[in-house]
């Protein structure tokens, strides 16, 4: 059997650097999922994925799923390469992969610690392959990559919530994943230092206009079904509640070498509605400007000014910038570095938040209501109520700068508020007494 593999151009979030003729190490342990073990049975819970692919784990207490040549052939929760859960699907490389799903209000991700941490300063180049699960209605595009110092991992429980993370390499927003054939996502991005744990998933609360609805094929068929495969209604999303499912293989986390500029961290100070921007150089070649980008919701950048390089230096040269424009809740930038001959990389992210304009929600813990403390230019935001499994339990359209919610009819338990004003989303953990 042939199987042809199609790339796409996905959005680079943090290049510097460029293709060095070494053999870089992939500092992804276990990244190609060959190392996995036979299950005997499908749990559908997150130890499922550290019983049978060693080096990888449920970020969240949610079930990311192990597929292979040896796993689990009948039933509902099907493991056996190719027939598996939501699809007809051969791994990429190998006979081993794995595959994550997010609606509503369950997301789930898979997790690694790396080899070694990375090193401030250094650029990494990021790739991994996804396929778009065949009985999905549903297509998403920002599905991504997130490096951090701490663990995100499950103890204990059975749970999906939502990372509101900033993934520093990401699948460009816009270009929807549709493809049930490989597709590569890749990026490089300049590390603060100390990150030695990866996540992979969607990092951002589930928005209907975010997603891509496959056309219906009529007859009564799917809307996206493999002729190979006998699709079920299992996991599909409904007509205003979109659900994905991808499959994952081949992850791969290389140190870059040779830069021709030694870049520092990007750093930021929040002034009176302003943002200062400052980063420094350790050395320079060829450098003819910096061009500052930003973005609302961290993936569409937007230039909104520049700065001369040095040219050529060898000494620590520090640069900085002045955003007068602060006037969303939470703002992205990044530093794209241009050669004089025309070659261009890009710094780190940073997430800036605007004090001012932020969404605030309390009490919390809460009994009989909670407020939302909307931003004062904006007046109205939708509200979603999950419960901790996902299910939704409570939607509303509140009004006014504090509207409160009437939670007094909820459980007591835990739940998540999702909160969406103005094209900004704002997720939060609450408890109901």
């Amino acid at each position: 059997m042939i199987r042809i593999s199609t790339k796409i151009s996905v959005l680079l979030l943090a290049l510097f650097g460029w293709a060095n003729a070494s053999v870089a190490q992939n500092l992804v342990p276990n990244g190609d999922f060959e190392a996995f073990k036979c299950p005997t049975t499908y749990t559908g819970f997150a130890l499922q994925v550290s019983t049978n692919m060693p080096y990888w784990y449920s970020g969240n207490c949610a079930s990311p799923d192990v597929f292979s040549n040896c796993g689990v052939a009948t039933g509902g929760n099907r493991t056996l390469a190719p027939d598996v859960i939501f699809g007809y699907q051969y791994a990429r490389s190998g006979n081993g992969f794995m595959g994550l799903g997010f609606y509503s209000g369950w997301f789930e991700y898979m997790g690694t610690k790396l080899k070694q941490p990375l090193e401030a300063g250094e650029v990494y180049k990021v790739s991994f392959w996804v396929a778009c699960a065949d009985n999905m209605v549903w297509a998403a595009d920002q599905i991504g990559a997130y490096f951090s110092t701490s663990l995100d991992s499950c103890v204990s429980g059975f749970s999906g919530p939502v990372f509101n993370y900033t993934p520093q390499v990401v699948n460009e927003k816009g270009r929807f994943l549709t493809d049930t054939v490989w597709t590569e996502i890749k990026g490089e991005f300049v590390a603060s230092g100390g990150e030695e744990y990866l996540t992979l998933g969607y990092f951002k609360p589930i928005v209907l206009a975010d997603f891509y609805k496959f056309p219906d094929p009529g007859n009564g068929l799917k809307a996206k079904a493999n002729p190979n495969y006998q699709p079920t209604v299992n996991g599909t999303g409904t007509a205003t509640s979109p659900r994905a499912y991808y499959y994952i293989d081949d992850v791969v986390v290389e140190k870059q070498n040779s830069l021709p500029v030694q870049f520092k961290q990007l750093n930021y100070e929040v002034l009176a509605n302003a943002t200062k921007l400052t980063w420094a150089t350790a050395s320079e070649i060829n450098n003819c400007e910096f061009v500052i980008e930003k973005s609302n919701e961290g993936a569409s950048f937007k230039t909104i000014g520049s700065v001369k390089g040095a040219g050529n230096s060898s000494i620590e040269l520090s640069y900085s910038f002045t955003d007068n424009g602060l006037n969303t809740a939470v703002s992205y930038y990044r530093i794209k570095q241009v050669d004089c001959d025309g070659k261009y990389a890009y710094s780190n992210i940073v997430k800036v938040l605007n004090k001012s304009n932020t969404i605030k929600i309390y009490p919390n813990p809460a009994n009989q209501y909670l407020v939302v403390e909307l931003p004062a230019d904006e007046k109205s935001a939708v509200v979603n109520i999950y419960s901790i499994d996902g299910k939704r339990v409570h939607s509303l359209t509140v009004a006014g700068t504090q509207p409160r919610i009437d939670i007094s009819q909820l459980l007591s338990g835990s739940y998540f508020i999702n909160v969406t004003s103005k094209g900004q989303h704002y997720s939060q953990k609450f408890v109901k007494e």
